[in-house]
């Protein structure tokens, strides 16, 4: 071989290593596959870079079956892994699913997308955290955003808020259940004052969670208090109550109060903050996106025992929806190894909502609005509600997020740990 030839052969060798730099992996593919191309007269255009919502995204959901006839009622198939792409195209995932009474409704905001089915009516908004289930608000992790044309959902919504409530994933209390009925405060912990009596929170708390026992316990269900009368009670001695009882459902009784601001009123629902997922409040609390406590085991039942009781307080009482919210820093739900919630049922920093807050026959409206929610459930057993999200202990990192939106931190300041 001439010395011209081996240069040649050797430019030839430098070409083919910067071309592996540079898409060259694909060239190289070809030889290997046999084929008889001598050259490549220039080089491959890379790649555009991925969209956050591919095409083959949408075969990754859950399929819904048909509803069965007999009950109208969707049920979902069970699915063991997780949604993997971070944006999935709402309208989309819903003809998917055999969803399909869909409806486009123009408002300040753009486009909303209204969903329907026998037993929801769900609106989701672009650029807003806010959904509406059934008339009641429910706060979103995320707010959707609309990627060529269509609504999007972020993935954790999807399967920790949005699938439960459209495939009605509604646990059931056993046929023999053990409900724990925290009332917030008590002993040195006075929690919030009424601005027009001074009475303390403890008070009301305690005489709320003793109405709904008397009415519960007039149905056969058997409702523990975690205190009678005003002890100092930890929050770590209230969960352990709750586990000693091998309780079913736990429940913390609280009222708001944002003094000296005097404007908001209303009723508002919390439980745990699933994984992934940004916090509604964090109080100044470290709001870790990683983290997952025990209670998270029953996010899907936390929800809907959430909605359950928020939206029954709401008809009952008449008060103003202020939606069901997710926090990490309720320590009382945290240990929790069973669904647990917590009620604020209106604010003493409120002029007009302490004065009915103070009437004994409000209260008993507060306790027919939990009891009304709970008892209709205990006719229809089926299974424990104590069964945990099996999928939640099986779900992967979650792939790269955006940065949280920033969770609201007034006005619902709250006087003391929950």
């Amino acid at each position: 071989m001439s010395r011209a030839q081996k240069r040649r052969g050797l430019l030839l060798d430098l070409d083919f290593w910067r071309l592996g730099f540079q898409g060259g992996w694909l060239a190289l593919g070809l030889v290997l596959a046999g084929c008889r191309t001598a050259r490549i007269e220039e080089p491959l255009p890379s790649l555009p870079p991925p969209t956050p919502v591919a095409a083959p995204a949408i075969a990754q959901c859950p399929v819904v079956p048909e509803p069965p006839a007999e009950t109208n009622r969707i049920t979902l198939a069970p699915t063991n892994e997780w949604l993997l792409p971070m944006w999935v195209p709402w309208e989309d995932w819903c003809l998917t699913n055999g969803l399909k009474d869909l409806k486009r409704v123009s408002n300040g905001n753009g486009t909303s997308v209204e969903l329907t089915t026998p037993r929801t009516r769900l609106i989701l908004s672009p650029g807003n955290r806010l959904a509406a289930w059934n008339g009641v608000g429910i706060n979103l992790g995320y707010s959707p955003c609309v990627q060529r044309g269509q609504l999007c959902v972020h993935t954790v919504d999807l399967h920790k808020s949005l699938l439960p409530l459209v495939a009605e994933l509604s646990p059931v209390l056993p046929e023999q259940p053990v409900i724990v009925i925290d009332p917030g405060h008590g002993g040195k912990d006075p929690g919030c004052f009424s601005v027009l009596s001074g009475r303390p929170e403890k008070d009301f708390t305690l005489d709320w969670a003793r109405r709904i026992q008397r009415r519960l316990a007039a149905q056969g269900l058997q409702v523990h208090l975690t205190r009678t009368n005003d002890i100092d009670l930890s929050l770590p001695q209230r969960a352990e109550i709750a586990h000693q009882l091998n309780a079913d459902l736990f429940i913390s009784l609280h009222f708001n109060s944002v003094y000296p601001t005097y404007e908001p009123a209303g009723i508002e629902t919390y439980c745990l903050t699933p994984k992934g997922m940004p916090s509604s409040l964090t109080r100044d609390f470290e709001d870790d996106l990683t983290q997952s406590y025990p209670n998270n085991a029953f996010d899907p039942a936390n929800l809907h025992y959430a909605v359950l009781l928020h939206r029954s307080l709401l008809n009952t009482t008449g008060a103003r929806d202020r939606t069901v919210k997710r926090a990490r820093f309720l320590s009382v739900l945290r240990p929790q190894q069973r669904p647990a919630i917590l009620l604020e049922g209106g604010f003493l920093s409120n002029p007009t909502e302490a004065r009915r807050i103070a009437d004994p026959n409000y209260r008993e409206l507060l306790a027919r609005g939990v009891a009304n929610a709970l008892w209709p459930a205990k006719p229809a057993i089926a299974q424990s509600s104590r069964l945990p999200d099996k999928t939640s202990a099986m779900t992967p990192a979650l792939p790269p997020q955006p940065a949280p939106e920033t969770p609201a931190t007034s006005p619902n300041v709250m006087s003391s740990p929950r």
